[in-house]
């Protein structure tokens, strides 16, 4: 977290033109959770029923296009998120509706993510880095700064959800 803002600040400084997509939490990163699937849970360390903005990657993709072809000379932040937000429950009941069978959204303990992180073959700086993003989230650290353009990707959930576990089967 404390990295991409480094870097914006670093940009910010450039005589250049410099456009920041500060993007949600991605709906791909709950491909490496479709796993469990098969036994009817989606695990995650989030909170089950908290509501947090995510985004698709394509819909990343179109905004930072649009801002290119727009061009520019100054210096921009866009915030952007998926539709709506989503917990953890409705990630649940969107795979639910996919596979159609019963899906339950397990949450497991937050200090549990990056020993089963590492466990799965993560580094020890990203789980921690990973297990730091997903604790802000919980907690409201990790919130939008308000005060810049916000857009809205129209990529639903179910959609990037089926794509993911098209590739997992």
């Amino acid at each position: 977290m404390l990295g991409l803002r480094d870097a914006e600040t670093i940009f910010s400084r450039a005589k250049a033109a410099v456009s920041v997509v500060r993007a949600a939490y991605l709906m791909e990163n709950w491909g490496g959770s479709l796993q469990a699937v098969e036994q009817g849970v989606l695990p995650t360390f989030l909170l089950a029923e908290k509501a947090i903005p995510m985004v698709a990657t394509r819909n990343i993709g179109t905004a930072a296009a649009r801002l290119l072809a727009e061009g520019g000379n100054g210096k921009r932040v866009i915030e952007l998120a998926g539709p709506r937000e989503y917990t953890p429950r409705d990630v649940a009941a969107a795979v639910e509706r996919i596979v159609g069978k019963q899906i339950v959204a397990q949450q497991a303990p937050e200090e549990a993510m990056a020993p089963a992180l590492m466990g799965a073959g993560m580094n020890a700086e990203w789980a921690r880095l990973t297990q730091e993003l997903t604790h802000g989230l919980n907690v409201n650290i990790v919130v939008w700064e308000g005060g810049h353009p916000f857009l809205r990707g129209e990529t639903e959930l179910q959609t990037v959800l089926s794509t993911a576990l098209e590739t997992t089967k």
